[in-house]
């Protein structure tokens, strides 16, 4: 029996783009994607229950319970206990998002010799789209994108120097306790970041912004050689908002 190629990407959207693109250009691969954003939540140590099961609830999104913690828990679990010797290839699209490169340095330790990326900057057609930034991540690509580039062909063995170097960084990572990593969208680093890095721009825009929305495009936009998403600041301002740092009563019922 043929083995397959299984491609592999760090957020659920990013399956849908990819599932939708390959589609286009006939081809049926399997697609998966990592449960857990390692740029935002608990790094496991190892893979025993207790580490992934830590990574699970640490997922601190509002509003989500216990039975959907679990949830991700199982998925994890599948995805690092998949036997990913049943893949002829094993394809890791990725940006220079920390997690995009998480996911890369995860798979190095799950994956063998068929260890295969795609780093989407290398297609210099595609980056034309976007002459202001130096680099992406997979939020930017659409499935159009997909098939309009055959970014399939960019598709590069991971060698043995990058094997060793990516199991090295993920070594690295795996004991991050900061509540934050983030790249820089200049040289595709990553950096941890503590839980108030952010504080000082918001209390400073909210002296004269009433309105909740604007506010978090304003703090956005300061932090914008990294990549981190307005979801990120729109859950900080809440923090401080619970914490009773910031007044935001007027500005959350404007949004009402």
């Amino acid at each position: 029996m043929e083995k397959k190629t299984l491609h592999v990407v760090s957020g659920l959207s990013y399956r849908a783009t990819l599932n939708k693109g390959l589609s286009e250009l006939g081809i049926k691969d399997d697609i998966v994607y990592l449960p857990i954003d390692l740029s935002l939540h608990y790094i496991p140590k190892d893979f025993s229950d207790t580490e992934l099961m830590q990574s699970a609830m640490s997922l601190n999104i509002l509003g989500l319970e216990l039975q959907e913690k679990m949830v991700v828990f199982n998925q994890l679990k599948e995805f690092v206990t998949t036997d990913y010797s049943n893949y002829e290839k094993v394809i890791v699209w990725h940006g220079w998002s920390a997690y995009d490169l998480l996911l890369l340095y995860l798979m190095s330790v799950l994956v063998g010799d068929n260890l295969y990326h795609i780093d989407i900057t290398t297609c210099e057609d595609y980056m034309k789209k976007y002459p202001s930034l130096p680099y992406l991540d997979m939020g930017y690509v659409s499935p159009n994108d997909v098939y309009t580039f055959n970014m399939l062909s960019f598709a590069k063995a991971v060698t043995d120097k990058e094997k060793i170097e990516y199991t090295n960084q993920w070594n690295r990572w795996k004991n991050s306790t900061a509540p934050y990593r983030f790249s820089n969208i200049y040289t595709g680093v990553i950096n941890e970041y503590p839980a108030d890095f952010m504080d000082k721009a918001i209390l400073k825009y909210a002296k004269n912004e009433s309105k909740f929305f604007i506010l978090v495009g304003k703090v956005h936009k300061e932090l914008d050689c990294l990549f981190i998403s307005d979801n990120i600041v729109f859950n900080r301002i809440l923090e401080l908002y619970w914490e009773h740092k910031l007044d935001l009563f007027v500005s959350l019922r404007e949004q009402s």
